[in-house]
């Protein structure tokens, strides 16, 4: 994300549009979408007025293109990641960030295909269509910018996997007694490449939207619980902005605390500790 700089969003009504292209939709070839959860066959995918799911009915598949997959997935591990549970494949409003994300895999791989199949002049040309156009276009150029710093989807085991496809129809399956060899070759590099893959959607992921994880409400532990020495710094902070000697603060009064009662973001860090006189 951007930070500093408002980012113009889009909603449902551009992300449909997209749906549509991708090839979703009453009577296209990816069947319709809907606005509730459906039985396993009827709908691969849900909008409502949070954004785009996947259907909670569907299960992983045996390939390497999981349905189910989301951009939360990637966030995993970082300080104030989403609920995955919680969290749409693409959410309402979206930025062309968001977007770019949603379209490295899952649900979200066939808006890219059907718009990698089309050129840009050619693309969402009704007038009706500019703010998808726009949002469209915006996020090829979030991904190619990402690209450019974590690189293209990891080119060498592709070639490695093709390689190795080629090798395997050399031989007769059944009478070659290098085919189970070069079987066993073929499935080496497919997980090889499938590893590969990964690790660089994880990367465009976080480079796209992890800077839009919303960082961790700081409160300093209470009871004896460790700080971290970025806890400490902070508290140590707030005290020299105030102009205060963090060594001549007098303590509180006996009593229990609250931990929000700590919340640098209340002012000075001990601005509002309520002590608790025993009776």
């Amino acid at each position: 994300m951007h930070r500093g700089v408002r980012v113009k969003t889009y909603g449902r009504d551009e992300a449909e549009e997209i749906l549509r292209l991708a090839g979703f939709g009453d009577g296209a070839p990816m069947g319709p979408w809907n606005d509730k959860h459906v039985p396993y066959g009827e709908s691969l995918i849900v909008v409502n007025d949070a954004g785009v799911w996947p259907d909670e009915n569907l299960e992983r598949s045996g390939s390497e293109l999981d349905l189910r997959w989301k951009p939360c997935w990637e966030l995993d591990g970082l300080p104030g990641a989403p609920n995955p549970r919680k969290t749409p494949g693409l959410p309402f409003p979206f930025t062309p960030q968001q977007l770019a994300a949603w379209m490295l895999h899952g649900l979200g791989w066939f808006a890219w295909e059907a718009i990698g199949a089309v050129s840009p002049d050619q693309l969402l040309t009704d007038p009706e269509s500019s703010w998808t156009r726009e949002a469209v276009l915006a996020a090829l150029a979030e991904r190619t910018a990402a690209e450019r710093k974590v690189g293209p989807a990891h080119p060498g085991p592709a070639a490695a996997e093709d390689d190795a496809r080629r090798r395997l129809a050399e031989f007769d399956r059944k009478c070659d007694d290098n085919y189970e060899a070069a079987l066993s070759a073929l499935q080496a590099a497919q997980a090889e490449a499938a590893a590969a893959r990964a690790e660089w959607r994880r990367e465009m992921v976080r480079l796209l939207i992890g800077g839009s994880v919303p960082a961790p409400v700081f409160s300093i532990p209470v009871r004896g619980v460790q700080a971290s020495r970025a806890q400490e710094d902070a508290v140590l902070a707030a005290f020299e902005e105030d102009g205060q000697d963090p060594l001549r603060v007098p303590r509180p009064m006996p009593g229990r605390a609250s931990p929000a009662a700590y919340s640098t973001d209340r002012g000075h860090p001990f601005q509002t500790m309520a002590g608790t006189v025993p009776r």
